[in-house]
């Protein structure tokens, strides 16, 4: 069938949908094999991070001053020659890594209580009130110290994590965090019959930017791309850096007519932007809308990744936008 072209923005569309056969043979540029298998984390520890990352802040400051409670029964019930003094560390801990930001000042001057009155009911007696409050202080700063430290490692990762799933140019999602939130569209999109669209873009001449006006102007376009396609879009919507010259959009719950508006008034904002940094710059965007996604995530990366090629192969700086159908398996 003919396809019409939009001279002003070098659109290639479908006028009727046309079904892309999610069963033929992609020549498509495939991901690399490590951004394929998801990560699994740190083996047991990461399990343990895992499992303790996902209680509620409310319910580990509950755990935490139930596990208070339990140690300072055990602190008196084992008498004044048995120390359980590290066991405190434990609800401080739980109470640092998952509770709100203050509770590890707040547990560690608990324990410290709770010790000092467990100790006293068991019949532990001081020679003096100053030895007292030495001892006191002496428990405090260590359970401070350790507080502190753990509360820090927390803020450490959490930015660590921030850091891994954000591209550090664009301040976009970068293909890790990309693929985790496809995946997790899919499956709403399963569950609820949610449409997808999956647009693949390709900055046309990007180095040619590089080489005559310099990495910083490169980086400047790659920005300044950032910004647009953010600004496109609806917050419930997904914008990332694959990497290079090469970005992802997902809109989410959008019917076609729709979406391929959404895309062509994107298309044409960003050709005339690319041509603000350099004559020869434009943008090919590759898109497919489905209205029950794949199962996999690579098969539909890799379906729009395959159109935004086939329209660039016909001419730079178009845009071309296919149905999939038959999506609804692996």
């Amino acid at each position: 069938m003919a396809i019409p072209t939009f001279a002003e923005a070098h659109i290639v569309a479908d006028s009727a949908p046309e079904a892309l056969d999610p069963a033929a043979d992609l020549d498509a540029k495939m991901l690399p094999p490590a951004f394929i298998r998801p990560t699994r984390g740190f083996a047991s520890f990461g399990g343990v991070v895992t499992a303790l990352s996902a209680l509620s802040p409310r319910l580990a400051i509950l755990l935490s001053a139930l596990m208070l409670a339990a140690v300072g029964y055990l602190d008196y019930v084992t008498g004044v020659d048995v120390s359980v003094l590290p066991f405190y560390l434990v609800p401080l801990c739980l109470a640092a890594w998952r509770g709100p930001r203050w509770a590890w000042f707040v547990f560690a001057i608990g324990a410290t209580v709770v010790w000092e009155i467990s100790n006293r009911a068991a019949g532990r007696v001081d020679s003096s009130v100053a030895l007292t409050w030495w001892n006191m202080t002496a428990v405090l700063s260590g359970y401070l110290l350790v507080g502190w430290l753990i509360n820090l490692l927390r803020a450490q990762l959490s930015r660590a994590r921030e850091l891994s799933l954000t591209d550090s140019l664009t301040g976009l999602q970068n293909l890790r965090a990309f693929r985790a939130t496809l995946y997790d569209l899919i499956t709403l999109s399963h569950r609820s019959t949610l449409p997808l669209t999956v647009a693949y873009l390709d900055l046309d001449h990007f180095k040619d930017v590089n080489d005559s006006l310099g990495h910083a102007a490169g980086d400047a376009m790659l920005k300044a791309v950032a910004q647009a396609l953010n600004a496109s879009v609806r917050d419930s919507d997904v914008v990332a850096r694959l990497g290079g010259d090469e970005f992802a959009i997902v809109l989410v719950n959008a019917q076609r007519a729709h979406a391929s508006h959404v895309l062509a008034e994107l298309h044409l904002r960003l050709n005339g932007l690319l041509r603000t940094f350099h004559d020869r710059a434009s943008a090919s965007i590759g898109a497919v809308h489905c209205a029950r996604a794949p199962q996999s995530v690579d098969a539909l990366i890799a379906y729009a990744d395959q159109i935004m090629y086939e329209a660039k192969s016909t001419e730079r700086g178009c845009m071309r936008m296919l149905d999939l159908e038959g999506a609804g398996g692996a």
